[in-house]
C-alpha cells in the first residue's frame, strides 16, 4: 500500500472504535442529565469532552490519509 493509507484491517479497527468512543459519548451525555452527584456529573462531563476530542482525532487521522474528507 501507498505510504499514508490505511489497510483494511486498520480500517475495520478504527471503526471499532469509533463506535465504541461514540456509544460512551452519547451514554455518558445521556447520565449527566439523571445523575445529581456533583463530582459524578463532572466526571461525565469530562468523559463526553474527552470522548469527543478522541472523535475528532480518529476523524483527522482519516482525512490525512484521505479517506474521510
Amino acid at each position: 500500500m501507498k505510504s499514508g493509507s490505511i489497510t483494511p484491517s486498520e480500517m475495520v479497527c478504527l471503526h471499532e472504535i469509533l463506535n465504541l468512543k461514540n456509544t460512551c459519548a452519547v451514554k455518558s451525555s445521556a447520565l449527566e442529565t439523571l445523575v445529581s452527584d456533583q463530582r459524578l456529573q463532572k466526571i461525565l462531563e469530562q468523559d463526553v469532552a474527552s470522548s469527543k476530542q478522541q472523535l475528532q482525532d480518529i476523524k483527522n487521522v482519516l482525512s490525512q490519509t484521505n479517506t474521510v474528507t
